[in-house]
């Protein structure tokens, strides 16, 4: 009998953030219509040895444990996991209060705006994930990672290429032969274009708003990224099944690039992170520290005057490298680096979303 292999394109994954107080796993609360999924699956294979007066000391081989580290990239897809990503990175409880940080613009309008930041004086725990990969084509094909924590995340885009998203985490091994969840997404999809993305370097400072930065905007980017890693590690304990593991969260790194074309209008950064100011001539052993936004803008939200937007807000960068190419037959550039800190005060990363996802993707106990 003749037998067809589907097309890998029938695969898809869903998304549902575990309450706080909620027992056992999210459901597939949305669907997430990314470009990549990655299971990175892993079981660890451990040798029994000992000297038996043979030529080997390798008397059997068994599994010690096993893990994953599932990842995804999607575009910046409003209503589509955009939203719980930032939740997922950075949580949005207002510390006193406990309530997600969320304000309706207008009145009646259905526009929502959420803040994602980290309360360095009263640091909450990161939530928990539960990720689902289906298979349209088939019953009961799904893999489910369950107790997923967020460990890198990543944004990144040019000036020809829409910014994108990958979200990696650290996971229990999948279960499978699961049943597929169910596929329920909007007709439409809004996502931000290349056009839509200003970026914004300024000198350390506290900005409130992008017209009070409005001077320090580079729109003639050509490239740019940031990463946030956790450095997880997944450590089996005693107590738990195989294939479970505890997750401990390491010591957080982050990182951005961005590339600019170098002209009269961005030369000057190449001068500044050397010498301390656009005119030195000399190298300086103090630090470059700058504050970079970088907003994306989409359309209209619904028959409203607001605008689906992202505002990803970083304090205090200190730059580690701002250098220009001296030969070559390319188009000079101008390429900077730097670490995200961390001043034990501000978040070191915040963003601001304004969209109408009326709720995030969280399941708590009351949830149907």
């Amino acid at each position: 009998m003749a037998e067809i292999a589907p097309n890998l394109s029938y695969h898809y994954w869903c998304l549902g953030v575990q309450g706080e107080d909620l027992v056992g796993e999210a459901d597939p609360l949305v669907l997430v219509r990314g470009s990549e999924f990655t299971p990175d699956k892993e079981i660890q294979n451990e040798d029994d040895e000992g000297h038996m007066g043979t030529a080997t000391t390798k008397m059997a081989t068994y599994r010690s444990s096993a893990s994953a580290s599932p990842s995804y990239t999607d575009k910046t897809r409003y209503k589509e996991g955009w939203e719980d990503a930032w939740y997922l990175l950075l949580g949005s409880k207002d510390p006193t209060t406990g309530e997600i940080r969320k304000e309706e613009l207008g009145t009646n309008t259905g526009v929502y705006q959420y803040t994602f930041a980290v309360n360095s004086t009263q640091p909450q725990d990161p939530a928990f994930a539960t990720l689902y990969n289906g298979f349209a084509k088939t019953q009961r094909d799904a893999f489910k990672y369950e107790n997923c924590l967020l460990n890198e995340f990543e944004v990144s885009g040019s000036n020809e290429e829409a910014p994108t998203y990958t979200n990696t985490f650290a996971s229990n091994f999948p279960k499978f032969n699961q049943q597929n969840p169910a596929r329920v997404f909007p007709k439409t999809t809004v996502f931000t274009k290349p056009a839509g993305v200003s970026i914004y370097i300024a000198p350390k400072g506290e900005y409130t708003s992008i017209e009070q930065l409005e001077q320090y905007k580079y729109p003639c980017f050509i490239e740019y990224s940031f990463n946030v890693n956790r450095n997880v590690e997944t450590q089996p304990c005693s107590a738990d099944d195989f294939g479970t593991s505890t997750k401990v969260l390491g010591d957080l790194e982050a990182e951005i690039n961005i590339t600019l074309p170098w002209t009269e209008a961005t030369k000057h950064l190449e001068y500044v992170f050397m010498g301390g100011d656009k005119d030195a001539t000399e190298v300086t052993d103090e630090n470059d520290d700058k504050t970079v936004w970088i907003v994306f803008e989409s359309g209209k939200i619904g028959e409203t005057d607001y605008n689906y937007q992202t505002i990803i807000k970083i304090p205090e960068i200190t730059l580690t490298n701002a250098d220009s190419p001296q030969s070559g037959s390319d188009a000079k550039q101008i390429e900077l680096e730097g670490n995200i800190k961390e001043n034990g005060v501000d978040s070191f990363i915040e963003c601001v979303i304004t969209t109408d996802l009326e709720d995030l993707h969280i399941q708590n106990p009351t949830t149907p």
